[in-house]
């Protein structure tokens, strides 16, 4: 093979090994930046639904409170009040920043956790603190059922900061494993670039020089 097929052959598989070698780094390197995106995404979601899951604990307080504060007000007061609060918990319960973040897997926790809130809420506390409306008398009684619902709603809330927090250390596990291999790319890409490029290009350095000086015995070969 004469030198000038030798340098064609050369550059041609030269220029595919390192197209194909920096392709799937360059997956890689997509790839672990969309994963960090959409945990991190999840994330910020999570992080807003536990606000909100927050704020269902202060609204079952304030339920509370208006129930028990309404026994001296007269029923259309007391209709007015109980029912504005009433729709508040429900305007929270059913918040986007909320539903969104809880998947919709059924055997999910976070979600075994949220239909629990949603069903104690539709099946007991809403239909009890509407019959204190017009039965006063049954307002102790729904009292006594409010620490139980806001300790599942304290239950859920746990749930989102566990998961928040899983989250957070798969991101930060997840970083530290992206710059470990960084730094080991970086000498694989020396390696490769090394014994695929400027050896071979050495090589062919040497040859052109030999060929120069009248020494056609290694391009034979």
């Amino acid at each position: 093979m004469n030198l000038k097929k030798l340098l064609v052959t050369f550059s041609h598989s030269l220029f595919w090994q390192i197209s194909c070698f920096l392709l799937v780094v360059t997956a890689f390197a997509f790839g672990a930046l969309f994963l960090v995106l959409q945990i991190s995404e999840d994330s910020t979601g999570k992080g807003s639904a536990i606000n909100v899951s927050g704020s269902l604990r202060m609204q079952s307080y304030v339920l509370a409170l208006t129930v028990a504060r309404s026994s001296e007000d007269t029923e259309v007061v007391r209709s007015k009040d109980i029912k504005t609060a009433i729709a508040e918990f429900e305007r929270r319960l059913n918040l986007p920043g909320l539903t969104q973040a809880i998947p919709e897997e059924s055997d999910n926790e976070l979600r075994k956790s949220y239909d629990l809130i949603s069903s104690d809420f539709y099946s007991k506390i809403k239909p009890m603190a509407l019959e204190t409306i017009q039965q006063p008398q049954k307002i102790h009684e729904f009292l006594n059922t409010v620490p139980k619902f806001v300790s599942v709603i304290d239950t859920f809330v746990f749930d989102l900061e566990q998961d928040l927090e899983s989250k957070s250390n798969f991101i930060h596990a997840g970083l530290i494993a992206f710059m470990l291999l960084a730094f080991v790319l970086y000498f694989g890409v020396r390696y490769f670039l090394r014994h695929t490029l400027f050896e071979p290009l050495e090589d062919l350095a040497n040859l052109a020089s030999s060929v120069r000086n009248g020494d056609f015995t290694k391009s034979s070969t």
